[in-house]
């Protein structure tokens, strides 16, 4: 009696195993759906049910088989258009860390590229996406593979931000998930690169080559080298094994990297190219998706900037997608990739952690037209202040139908308040509301009669 054959969609679920929830794409644009993929689902995606391959973009569990790096075609430039070896100084930090094969896929018609990594075994996700961000954008590494120092100049320093070079599995906050990844093989030209025949789009070879990568991708661990002990070996970690022998795991000693940048390596606009001088202001509100990409381009170049910036980023974010969820992580991305994010900025832990503009905000932005003609914050303000109109209307008329009497207007304002959910106090001094409160005295009036 033979083993059952394991079926192409259970061998993806098994190796890539997604964590919870993902992205399909739906008349277009992107839709998150919770839940977890079953084979089935993976096999209409792949394309493996009869159908062609579908949009599917998954997350890392809470340990992963794989890592990934996002190689934008249009402002990277560490994309093979920009040049013979473009791509090298990328590879190179890569072997540093133990990842010497990686999977070249190209991402869509578009042309951008994921580098996957299989890895020969799995490791904590947190843990590896905290490596790869210590590892690439560090200035040097004491390398424990091969006991060497590198110290890397100018040309050789790496810079991570939305579209340009990101990690996969990102360092998430908590409580919050883990960035979504296309899986390969799923349509519109996603395929494997396979040298002498281009782009290969079949499940089954990506397959093949994924088994023959991972024995070569084994992630070094990434340390901060102020934290290395005194009495600790310079690039080794010995562990005890159940047998009492001693096994030597190798270590990378990384410096700290610094969150300075002089000036963005590329444009943050898609298909600018490279820019000269960035532009030297960002002190006015957007009222276009045009202006809000010229603002996301100039960064911060001050304090108290934040609130244009933020919702300039929304006004890009609502422009590409649809959903609250979506223009929240695209909006946190914008930011965090703007020049001067780091140095001016003074909510970088809110932002980090999508805490500003706030998930109420951005389903606010879902609702408004891509164009953005007149401002957001404006719009939004106006319905909320219809909004508190109507509820003050509505306490008031319930308080005449039940006869309620107040000894002054605080105390009418406030019985209103907790009663009939009215509006705070300072709304109704607000010479806009004097009409309404002229009413409120009414209550008032009554008790002193």
């Amino acid at each position: 009696m033979g083993f059952k054959r394991e079926r192409l969609e259970e061998w993806f679920l098994r190796v890539l195993s997604p964590g919870y929830g993902y992205v399909v794409e739906n008349s277009g644009g992107k839709t998150t759906r919770s839940g977890w993929l079953t084979a089935s689902l993976l096999a209409q995606h792949l394309g493996l049910a009869g159908g062609q391959p579908q949009y599917l973009a998954i997350r890392p569990n809470k340990t992963t088989n794989w890592l990934v790096l996002d190689v934008d075609q249009h402002r990277s430039p560490h994309h093979p258009d920009r040049g013979e070896g473009s791509l090298e100084t990328l590879l190179e930090r890569c072997r540093l860390m133990g990842l010497n094969r990686p999977l070249q896929i190209r991402s869509s018609f578009s042309g951008g590229i994921h580098l996957w990594f299989p890895l020969s075994q799995p490791v904590k996700t947190f843990d590896a996406a905290l490596t790869m961000k210590r590892a690439l954008l560090t200035p040097g590494i004491e390398s424990g593979l091969d006991a060497e120092s590198y110290a890397f100049q100018e040309p050789e320093l790496l810079q991570l931000s939305g579209g340009v070079l990101e990690v996969f599995p990102n360092d998430k906050a908590r409580d919050s998930d883990y960035r979504a990844i296309r899986m390969p093989c799923t349509g519109q030209g996603n395929g494997v690169c396979v040298e002498g025949f281009g782009i290969v789009e079949e499940p089954g070879a990506f397959r093949a080559h994924w088994e023959e990568a991972a024995p070569y991708n084994q992630l070094v661990e990434s340390r901060l080298i102020s934290h290395r002990e005194p009495d600790c070996g310079p690039y080794n970690w010995v562990q005890e094994r159940a047998d009492g022998d001693l096994k030597f795991v190798p270590l990378n000693w990384v410096v700290p990297f610094s969150r300075r940048f002089a000036s963005p390596v590329v444009s943050a606009v898609k298909g600018e190219g490279l820019l000269g001088e960035p532009p030297n202001k960002s002190d006015f509100s957007p009222i276009s998706v045009e202006d809000a990409k010229y603002l996301l381009k100039v960064g911060w170049t001050g304090r108290g900037q934040t609130q244009q910036l933020q919702l300039a980023a929304l006004m890009v974010a609502r422009s590409q997608h649809a959903e609250a969820d979506l223009i929240a992580d695209e909006v946190c991305e914008l930011l965090v990739a703007c020049p001067g994010f780091y140095d001016h900025c003074g909510h970088v832990e809110e932002i980090l952690r999508k805490e500003r503009p706030g998930r109420s905000a951005c389903k606010k932005a879902a609702v408004f037209d891509p164009c953005y003609e007149g401002s957001w914050k404006e719009a939004a303000n106006k319905k909320r202040s219809e909004d508190a109109s109507m509820r003050a209307v509505a306490a008031l008329k319930r308080a005449e139908e039940e006869g309620l009497t107040c000894a002054s207007i605080s105390s009418a304002i406030t019985e209103l308040l907790q009663r009939y959910g009215s509006p705070q106090k300072r709304w109704w001094y607000k010479k806009a509301n004097s009409e309404h409160l002229a009413n409120l005295k009414r209550l008032v009036h009554k008790r002193s009669q």
